[in-house]
């Protein structure tokens, strides 16, 4: 009836440190036990702004850090090993996508988890992905990969694997795929469709209570269906 999730979307890398421990702590308060920060613009900055966040959320709550595919091999190796000592949950999307041999490399050299997949477009293209060890968590986006039923060919795969799953984006549908998973790590709390809905997901010690309405239970507002036209 619960699934974990993160919060992610304020923490971004253009923020200064003061900013990005504020937003951070502000996750905190509505209720999460994990947050995930944007690494990547300066590698030199980075291990200060990991650190900083790190003492102000203490020990107990997890930590993320996503490069959106910015760094080369090198700099990815680099800035996991200066951040080891921070005891980060993962290292999302380190290098480009496409490149699954440094993803590979880099989980065999860092004790951090690499993980990734959010621009996969299928579940076929996580299987080289998970058979040779690049990802310990896939991350599918529902709507990059064809839909529900392809997020549960992934979560099965990744089941038999051994492998977790976070899905990526769009929470309102990714709770229901995630309580039906046996290998969920952690839901992206991403507030993506806020704007437009009525029935915010309710956020208690980490976790999102899954909606029981029918479907996927997104209430949308009318000015939402006036303004886009939703038949």
């Amino acid at each position: 009836s619960t699934v974990p999730v993160y919060g992610s979307g304020k923490a971004g890398n253009r923020l200064s440190i003061p900013e990005l421990v504020k937003l951070s702590e502000d996750y905190v308060e509505e209720g999460f036990n994990a947050v995930k920060l944007r690494v990547g613009l300066d590698i030199e900055e980075d291990p200060a702004r990991v650190a900083a966040v790190r003492e102000a959320l203490g020990d107990d709550i997890g930590i993320m850090i996503d490069a959106n595919e910015r760094l080369s091999y090198v700099e990815a190796l680099r800035l996991g090993r200066r951040l080891e000592e921070y005891d980060l949950l993962w290292f999302e999307e380190p290098v480009l996508y496409t490149d699954r041999q440094t993803h590979v490399q880099l989980s065999n050299q860092l004790s951090i988890p690499i993980v990734g997949g959010e621009h996969h477009c299928s579940a076929n293209e996580f299987v080289d992905y998970v058979d040779s060890g690049a990802f310990s968590v896939v991350q599918p986006n529902v709507c990059m990969v064809g839909g529900i039923t392809e997020m549960l060919r992934i979560i099965r795969f990744s089941e038999l694997k051994g492998v977790g799953f976070a899905p990526h984006l769009m929470t309102d549908l990714n709770v229901h795929l995630a309580a039906a998973a046996r290998n969920i790590v952690y839901v992206e709390y991403f507030p993506w469709l806020e704007p437009y809905t009525s029935n915010r997901l309710e956020i208690v010690c980490g976790r999102a209570k899954v909606p029981d309405t029918p479907g996927h239970g997104i209430e949308f507002t009318d000015e939402t269906f006036e303004r886009y036209q939703i038949a």
